[in-house]
């Protein structure tokens, strides 16, 4: 997704990171990548929740 999404290929970046993100939902990279690219097709709310969800599973890593 991040090479796809380098060459301005956000949609198909979009769809690697999904992937990514049903192999495990834990790895926080993937959903700011995500809504980079969201960001970056004009797609600001759905961004947003995947910026939160981010900002979420970094909260969770910091306390455990």
């Amino acid at each position: 997704g991040f090479n796809l999404s380098k060459l301005g290929r956000h949609e198909e970046a979009i769809e690697c990171y999904d992937k990514a993100l049903e192999i495990n939902p834990d790895v926080d990279w993937v959903w700011r990548r995500k809504a980079f690219s969201l960001t970056k097709l004009g797609r600001h709310e759905e961004a947003k929740d995947f910026y939160d969800q981010d900002m979420i599973k970094n909260q969770q890593r910091t306390d455990s």
